[in-house]
């Protein structure tokens, strides 16, 4: 049994085809085909359809742009000499307008302060009497103070600031008329115009060089700001922060101190009186004076006289003028106020705005004239009563609101 098993093994291995016999087998037609290992076979590769291909190149889009900035990249030297001769006539120009700047802030700083602190100045027919309001002077002082600073840096929009500001001002003094159109403030301010002008060209023409420069050497027009960027002077600093103080001080000053000012509050004005008359003055009377009227036999020249910061109030009596016996009569009162009014103007020498009629209560007939002296507009009212004809005149500073006239003169009484 045992024989045979062994036998039958021996006729199967016999039967296997060899591995010639497979190859032959598996290459008939119709066989189907299987993959092989063969050790010797070289690895598969496919066939490499992009090493014809031009390699993939995306469109170039920077080669019409400008040349690569470095931002940080230093200025070669020899860039920076060449754009400082460059720009060495626009330097002088807008360093020039930066000293105007700075005239401007310390003229306006040196009128605010005088008008702030001695203010008589403006009094009288002196050649500030029509300058008002100090603190309008220390407010463009300041801003002029602070434009230097980016003035010297070649700042187109601080000396356009400066410029505009200067026309404007230019304008409005010939449109007010008074001291700031005569002949030397107006050549004095075309000058200034023409400086700041010509500081802001070349400001303006300055950046276009330098942006130029910056795009033929491939770095930021930024860094080659920076490499000349001026040096502020000592002394510039030290006037701007003189200035500064001064004219801080000065406005802190004039808006606190006119709270102190004698007289600035009408319900503060004290009552004089003058025969029937009675009056509100902004202090004590300063001066009382009574004298006899030329070739008028009994005729008195009464006057009393109060002033203040605040305003000035004269009342003025002609005392028995009108005599029935004497030379003028109470049909003579009428053109007498007229004549009267017209001698205080002259003497005062105040130009005329307006001039009307009036009546106080119960029927006073008066004459009233408002009046400009400059530096102040008042008003005279002049007005009869029995023999006498009385002059009230209020006045006060320009920059003053006009209800302090109305209250003074509807505060008038007849006693």
């Amino acid at each position: 049994m045992e024989q045979a098993n062994n036998d039958q093994k021996i006729d199967q291995a016999n039967s296997q085809p060899t591995t010639q016999e497979q190859q032959t087998l598996y290459h008939q037609p119709g066989y189907p085909q299987e993959q092989l290992y063969n050790p010797t076979q070289q690895p598969y590769a496919q066939p490499n359809n992009y090493a014809a291909q031009q390699p993939y190149a995306q469109p170039n889009y920077y080669a019409t742009q400008q040349p690569y900035m470095q931002p940080y990249a230093q200025p070669d030297p020899q860039i920076i000499e060449n754009l400082k001769n460059a720009v060495g006539e626009m330097d002088k120009a807008i360093h020039g307008a930066n000293g105007v700047v700075i005239f401007i802030a310390v003229l306006n700083i040196a009128i605010g302060v005088l008008l702030t602190f001695f203010p008589d100045i403006i009094s009288g027919d002196g050649v500030f009497s029509d300058f008002v309001g100090g603190i309008y002077y220390i407010i463009p002082a300041l801003l002029f103070a602070g434009l230097s600073f980016g003035v010297v840096r070649r700042s187109r929009t601080c000396l356009l600031i400066a410029s505009i500001y200067m026309i404007l001002d230019a304008v409005f003094a010939l449109l007010a008329g008074g001291f700031g159109t005569a002949i030397g403030f107006l050549v004095m301010r075309v000058f200034l115009v023409i400086s700041l002008l010509a500081g802001t060209r070349f400001s303006f023409r300055f950046h276009s060089v330098v942006k130029e420069h910056a795009l033929r050497a491939g770095i930021y027009k930024s860094e080659l700001i920076k490499a000349l960027k001026p040096k502020i002077q000592k002394w510039q600093i030290i006037t701007c922060a003189v200035l500064a103080c001064v004219g801080i001080g000065t406005a802190v000053y004039g808006f606190t101190g006119d709270a102190y000012v004698e007289g600035r509050k009408f319900e503060d004005w004290v009552e004089y009186t003058s025969g029937p008359v009675t009056v509100r003055m902004p202090s004590s009377v300063i001066w009382d004076q009574s004298e006899a009227i030329p070739d008028l036999p009994g005729a008195l020249y009464l006057s009393a006289y109060s002033e203040t910061q605040a305003g000035n109030v004269v009342l003025i009596t002609y005392q028995n003028i009108l005599n029935p016996t004497g030379f003028f009569t109470a049909e003579d009162a009428h053109d007498l106020e007229y004549a009267i009014l017209s001698d205080l103007v002259y003497d005062i020498g105040a130009n005329v705005i307006d001039n009307y009629e009036g009546t106080f209560p119960g029927n006073i007939r008066f004459v009233e004239v408002n009046v400009d002296l400059g530096y102040e507009f008042g008003t005279l009212r002049s007005f009869t009563i029995g023999n006498d004809i009385f002059v009230t005149g209020v006045f006060l500073p320009a920059d003053k609101d006009r209800e302090f006239i109305d209250l003074f003169l509807t505060s008038i009484r007849i006693n």
